[in-house]
């Protein structure tokens, strides 16, 4: 039943439903599995207080709304554990400085930290953690950046098309006697192309290029890849679509830069993405916290934090779950944390 609940996103309605279907198993009522979930969040914050915090080094603040009540968030960067997720009413300096304080006692004293522009969540750092610097979050400044990015790269393109056009023109001219009539014009779209190209160039993947002698061009494309989730046909599609464009030698090369693009991108932790998806992933527990009430958020991070990921961009995370990542120490599946006893096949 707690599987149905955490796993399947189902309701207690639902729940009942799916006994009755797969087991032939009728007439129990929502009670029950409304006091199984409220003793697995007994167990459950005890643990979730318990865990030492001092290996975080980078920490994600936000502030979601769920039914338009605030609920502060805070995630380790590296790890993707939630160290915070807490319903309050307020969202001030005071309100996340007592979190903070109360973090600070777990041993979180992280090196630096990643928000938006909230004054309440700053302020509140101000007070628990001074001198701990919050850097801007560029999450939504990325995406911009990336539509502006896009748009010199193709504006670069099109005048590297006009101008190769303007060329050809030229040379027709030139065996008429006519070339000095297009000369000036040719001159102005050279001089346009390469302040479009320097412009889209600007602040990308050069040194990556140079050190692996690849253009430029083909990091970006393998930076863009990135962004797409691998576990969409979307991702191997477009993957598919560059590969058949590159030359023997650039094929060869494939995998060297996707390595160097994932080595800049983990590197620079700028962005509080990190909880925007936490923020997705809880959309689909609204129905338990109409249910249950603000416990659902204390069973929803320990299971969070203790079920091992199937999938991952970062294969280093395959495998093992965020509680794991932050301590480096096995430990059961997130049942039998909870007590229970789960079946295994001889």
């Amino acid at each position: 039943m707690l599987a149905q609940v955490l796993i399947g996103h189902t309701s207690f309605r639902g729940v009942t439903e799916i006994l009755d279907a797969a087991f032939d198993y009728r007439g129990i009522s929502a009670r029950p599995i409304h006091n199984i979930v409220q003793d697995a969040i007994t167990s459950a914050r005890p643990i979730n207080e318990s865990q030492d915090l001092s290996a975080v080094r980078v920490g994600a603040h936000d502030e979601i709304f769920q039914a338009s009540k605030p609920v502060l968030v805070g995630m380790d960067v590296e790890s993707t554990y939630c160290y915070l997720l807490a319903d309050e009413a307020h969202r001030d300096g005071d309100t996340w400085g007592v979190h903070l304080l109360d973090l600070t006692d777990r041993g979180l004293r992280p090196d630096r930290t990643i928000a938006d522009g909230g004054s309440g969540l700053r302020a509140g750092q101000a007070e628990a953690w001074p001198g701990v610097p919050c850097n801007g979050d560029v999450f939504h400044a990325e995406r911009e950046i990336g539509m502006l990015a896009n748009y010199l790269a193709n504006r670069a393109s099109r005048c590297t098309t006009a101008r190769e056009k303007l060329e050809r023109k030229m040379e027709r001219s030139k065996k008429k006697g006519q070339g000095q009539t297009l000369s000036k014009r040719l001159a102005i779209t050279r001089k346009a192309e390469a302040v479009a190209v320097a412009l889209a160039n600007d602040g990308r993947f050069d040194e990556l290029a140079a050190r692996l002698d690849v253009p430029l061009r083909f990091v970006q494309a393998v930076c863009e890849l990135q962004g797409l989730d691998q576990n969409l046909p979307a991702y191997w599609q477009r993957e598919g679509r560059l590969r058949k464009k590159l030359c023997a030698d650039l094929q060869k090369k494939i995998h060297a830069v996707q390595l160097g693009v994932r080595e800049i991108l983990a590197a620079t932790p700028r962005a509080s993405s990190i909880v925007e998806n936490l923020n997705s992933r809880l959309r689909n527990y609204f129905f338990l916290r109409r249910q249950i009430g603000n416990g659902s958020l204390d069973l929803l991070r320990f299971f969070l934090n203790h079920r091992r990921y199937i999938r991952s961009d970062r294969p280093e995370r395959i495998g093992k779950s965020p509680t794991e990542l932050l301590n480096g120490e096995p430990h059961p599946h997130w049942l039998e944390l909870l007590g229970f006893e789960r079946f295994h096949q001889n």
